[in-house]
């Protein structure tokens, strides 16, 4: 707990069973539960997590976003924060993130990792991609975010029951900003530093990106296709 505020922290893996160790160390004692999502991993990133004090939450159905969604649905605390497995994110700065959101009085604050504090932790055509999805996605939503691929959030539980989450996939990332923002949520970046990840990569750069760019355009598309029909209703 965290001035009288409980937290979860939702953390997705597939075979990081050399990032989660650490990741799981660097938690600070103000959560109060770790929900670790494990995607169908091969390793021993479930074992590990859960011999660290972690609730391990099997979900066969393979998708970043498909994990995510299923550790919402275990949270039960005030607050939920999220974290990749791979150490990349700062999990100790969640108090900090928490009191922004606090004196901010912000529903939703996600991480900005721009501009990088170490180069070598994102290599120069992943920095350009990010810049180019976070420029349509302002763009075609009207609205203004630095990091709109930025893993790290944190918001208030009860925020869930007015968002569409829909994606399985990568694209959660940008669906969870485009929803609070869209519902007129209060929303807040706070810069965090951004480290090399431990372990290999599962992501395919240009795939997810493509995957991520052409979700934009169908989100809006179900966005505006959805108000329509709200103005008819009425």
């Amino acid at each position: 707990m965290y001035k009288n505020k409980t937290i979860s922290l939702v953390i997705p893996c597939l075979n990081e069973e050399k990032g989660i160790h650490q990741v799981l160390s660097r938690i600070p004692p103000c959560i109060d539960t770790t929900i670790v999502v494990d995607n169908g991993s091969t390793d021993q990133t479930a074992a590990i997590a859960s011999s660290l004090g972690a609730q391990v939450i099997s979900e066969t159905k393979k998708g970043y976003g498909r994990a995510y969604r299923t550790g919402f649905e275990y949270c039960r605390t005030d607050i939920i924060a999220t974290t990749d497995g791979d150490g990349t994110y700062p999990v100790e700065l969640i108090p900090d993130m928490i009191d922004y959101l606090l004196e901010q009085e912000a529903d939703f604050v996600s991480g900005n990792r721009f501009p990088l504090e170490n180069e070598k932790a994102m290599p120069s055509h992943l920095v350009c991609g990010n810049k180019v999805i976070t420029l349509i996605l302002c763009r075609t939503f009207g609205v203004k975010i630095q990091d709109g691929l930025s893993g790290m959030w944190i918001f208030y539980r009860r925020i869930l029951d007015q968002l569409v989450l829909k994606s399985n996939r990568w694209s959660l990332s940008q669906e969870i900003k485009i929803e609070s923002l869209m519902h007129g949520l209060p929303f807040r970046e706070f810069h965090i530093p951004y480290t090399p990840r431990i372990g290999m990569t599962k992501l395919g750069p240009i795939s997810v990106g493509l995957e991520n760019m052409a979700y934009l355009f169908w989100h809006k598309i179900q966005w505006m296709t959805n108000i329509r029909e709200s103005t008819h209703d009425e």
